[in-house]
């Protein structure tokens, strides 16, 4: 690890602000496990990744970044690399400390230390698959990089109303998060809604009501939602599951065999691909790694091996 050079981001708003709280809990044990010369930045959004990351690859040679907050503060870090031209992302090294709501990244391949997941040891790395999205709306066009997963339909929604103004959900969200979580899937069952999608991957074209769509590369979703998946990291790639025009009753069902790790059942089908295309009449929520984004078309693709993921401390 002589040769590496970290830089540590620290996002003290992640999860209500709880995150800084926890930052102080673990910042020595996390000085104690990365190089001397390790740079810390400690902020709130919004903050400059893409000038900073510059400046440290360019001045510094920094090649290990870690997000520290939630998926959302890994998601842009991502975003961020890909931006750098002078950024050979196989040379790069992504990890993560899961202080936000979910932590999606950092439930594989992590260790366990004070109650929180790390992933942060270059001992043990791997090339991972990204990812990569083009979204439409209307005459406007962005491109998009996500590590662990995307969705379309209840779980988008879903998110939506989680990070909403929603009274209820704030309160819990600021004591238990778990059970703002569970809170807001049973919430969203009652307000949902399909919606008429077309999709398309390989020689397969079909236009469908769809309850949600979800694009893996982890199984993880959104607390102790789990799908059942033996997707690989670097597989090249992305495990689809789609639920088809399922009632509000159907939908429940298949959320509390999501949350027992299990995904069976009529309207339930899966299949492997390395590009889909999702398009509607109507304009939905994609969700990348716990963002937001409103589309009327996504195209999904597998950027295969693209960098080097940090995993569990030896």
């Amino acid at each position: 690890m002589s040769n590496d050079k970290f830089a540590v981001f620290v996002n003290q708003s992640a999860n209500n602000g709880k995150s800084k709280k926890k930052w102080e809990e673990i910042k020595k044990l996390v000085n104690k496990n990365l190089p001397d010369n390790t740079v810390y930045y400690e902020y709130s959004p919004p903050f400059d990744f893409a000038k900073t990351i510059k400046n440290l690859i360019g001045k510094n040679g920094t090649n290990c970044f870690i997000a520290v907050g939630g998926d959302g503060t890994l998601f842009y870090l991502l975003n961020a690399l890909t931006q750098i031209n002078s950024c050979r992302l196989q040379h790069i090294f992504l990890g993560a400390i899961g202080l936000g709501s979910s932590n999606d990244f950092c439930k594989i391949n992590s260790s366990s230390l004070k109650g929180y997941k790390f992933r942060i040891g270059k001992s043990k790395f791997e090339p991972a698959d990204l990812g990569f999205v083009t979204l439409y709306n209307g005459k406007k066009k962005q491109s998009k990089y996500f590590i662990s997963n995307a969705s379309i339909g209840f779980l988008s929604n879903a998110n939506a109303l989680f990070n909403s103004n929603d009274l209820v959900i704030n309160f819990l969200k600021k004591r238990f998060v778990e059970l703002a979580i569970n809170y807001t899937a049973i919430a969203s069952i009652f307000k949902h809604k399909n919606c008429s999608l077309s999709i398309s991957y390989g020689s397969e074209q079909y236009t469908r009501n769809i309850t949600n769509l979800s694009i893996l590369k982890s199984p993880n979703v959104a607390g102790s939602f789990r799908y059942p998946s033996n997707i690989s990291p670097n597989d090249g790639l992305f495990d689809i599951k789609l639920c088809s025009d399922q009632s509000k009753l159907e939908l429940s069902h298949t959320l509390f065999r999501l949350y027992m790790n299990k995904f069976q059942g009529k309207k339930l089908s899966s299949f492997n691909t390395n590009q889909i295309t999702v398009e509607s009449d109507k304009d939905f929520f994609v969700e990348l790694d716990g963002e937001l984004f409103g589309a009327s078309k996504a195209e999904f693709q597998i950027i295969p091996s693209s960098l080097n993921t940090l995993n569990f401390l030896q």
